[in-house]
């Protein structure tokens, strides 16, 4: 799922992210069909977000987040 561990990380976490959402959309009705010019430009702008750095770019901030909820997985 990507070059390193992660990539794959943030690559799991947008899709269920999406999955969530795809859910929440449904229970209030029926789905709208996305302008696949939308599609496109999706993997673009994760690039440009992430200064081309992918899941390292994130990676820092949720070890700090996962210290500061969850502390206890070190031991």
């Amino acid at each position: 799922m990507g070059k390193a561990v992660t990539d794959a990380f943030l690559s799991a976490y947008t899709f269920e992210d999406t999955c969530r959402i795809q859910i929440d959309v449904q229970a209030g009705g029926t789905l709208t069909q996305i302008n696949p010019f939308i599609f496109k430009s999706v993997a673009e702008a994760v690039r440009i977000q992430t200064c081309g750095k992918g899941g390292a770019f994130v990676w820092s901030s949720l070890i700090r987040k996962l210290d500061r909820l969850h502390a206890r997985y070190k031991s």
